[in-house]
């Protein structure tokens, strides 16, 4: 069968109107300027990242050349802007996105975005970074209009291995790095999470002679632990929660803190980001730049209410070698110590005229040191309090400390 130009015509027409939207020739550039413009709302920092090379090959783009604009040359902020730009020069690697495809709104999606590793050195410290990946990752056409999801971008950050040595020395490293943001369906409730494990350094390699011998003395010759962080904002309340951010180390402990607010809503959200955009317009070693920034940051408070604030530690071994040492140096014993310490750990309290929470720590620390096992400290108000309302109180510490609602605890 032959064809004639009029049925060849035909069937490229068919052929490319039947193709999917993907399939066809992806702007580069507008995908990296969308990306700058989405970095630069949610980082909220007035920084503006720059992308000079921006290629595509299929539904695959590739960025190149990163710079970050907006670096104020005032002294104060020199060291800031110096690191800043290390940072920069670190992460300046081509990033690879997979599965690029345009939203129905001009925005983007992407199934992955591989950075080139990391082998980089400044000034004799070397920083080695493997395996960094985002992936799920989603683009807003208009960052201004869209903020919120610039806070999820991308529903996973992971890393391999990340190593730091000095003049050729290894001193710290991580197994790898693993954090996630989402948020439901209609842009109400946000969760998130981070872990950072295998985290091990060589105290031995440490410079400072005194630091090495004093760690040694503890028993602290190498570090090994984890960190982890989750946390969730609810925006139809704004209630947000930092249900744990933990440092977790072996033969040292546990750290944990939680932090649960309310009034956290959109509303706020927005007011404070037009309030940092005239921010940005002023001098920030000025007067005004200061007092802007207080009037911001009051205005913030006066809508919040405070929840709860948990701060809580469970020991490995570090507490009761500390304790030794220091009996030691005294001429005494550790059972000896212990009742002295937790005296003067309540002492500090005794201007304030709150005597129930002096005997509530004084029994708390004795406890705790005599035994080591877990200490907490938990602020909860009997109902959601005002933020502005214990900046009212503060001048008179008794009713301060009786809303806060303050409870120490320990082996419990």
């Amino acid at each position: 069968m032959k064809l004639n130009k009029f049925s060849i015509a035909t069937l490229v027409a068919v052929t490319t109107i039947s193709l999917p939207l993907g399939a066809m020739a992806l702007d580069a550039r507008d995908f990296a300027d969308k990306l700058s413009a989405a970095i630069s709302v949610s980082s909220g920092a007035g920084y503006e990242i720059k992308i000079k090379e921006a290629t595509a090959n299929g539904d695959v783009i590739t960025l190149s050349g990163w710079e970050i604009e907006g670096l104020e040359e005032e002294e104060e902020l020199e060291g800031l802007n110096e690191g800043l730009k290390y940072i920069g020069e670190i992460f300046n690697r081509p990033i690879v996105f997979f599965g690029v495809k345009e939203t129905e709104d001009g925005g983007y999606s992407a199934t992955k975005a591989e950075i080139a590793d990391i082998d980089h050195t400044i000034k004799g410290i070397n920083i080695k970074a493997s395996d960094i990946a985002y992936r799920d990752i989603l683009i807003p056409a208009n960052a201004e209009e869209d903020f919120l999801k610039t806070m999820a971008m991308y529903k996973r950050f992971e890393t391999g291995e990340i190593s730091v040595s000095v003049d050729g020395v290894d001193i710290f490293k991580i197994d790898s790095v693993v954090g996630i943001n989402e948020f439901n369906d209609d842009l109400t409730f946000f969760s998130g999470s981070f872990d950072v494990n295998g985290i091990y350094s060589d105290l031995s390699k440490i410079p400072d002679e005194d630091a090495r011998i004093g760690l040694a003395a503890v028993g602290l010759t190498t570090i090994e632990g984890k960190i982890r962080g989750e946390a969730s904002w609810d925006l139809s309340d704004g209630r947000v929660k930092f249900e744990e951010s933990s440092l977790d180390f072996e033969n040292i402990g546990r750290l944990n803190i939680k932090l649960d607010f309310s009034g956290y809503t959109l509303a706020v959200l927005e007011q404070m980001i037009e309030a940092d955009k005239e921010l940005r317009k002023i001098d920030p070693t000025s007067d005004e730049y200061q007092a802007k920034a207080a009037e911001m940051f009051m205005s913030a408070a006066a809508q919040l209410l405070f929840n709860e604030f948990t701060i809580s530690f469970t020991d490995d071994g570090i507490s009761t070698k500390i304790l030794d040492i220091v009996a030691a140096q005294q001429g005494t014993t550790r059972q000896e110590l212990v009742p002295g310490l937790a005296m003067m750990s309540s002492a500090f309290l005794e201007e304030l005229g709150v005597p129930e929470l002096q005997s509530q720590i004084r029994e708390a620390v004795n406890a705790y040191l005599s035994d080591p096992k877990n200490i907490e400290i938990k602020i909860k108000p009997e109902n959601p309090t005002p933020t502005m309302s214990f900046l009212a109180l503060a001048d008179n510490p008794p009713e301060l400390i009786k809303l806060l609602n303050i409870n120490v605890s320990a082996n419990q």
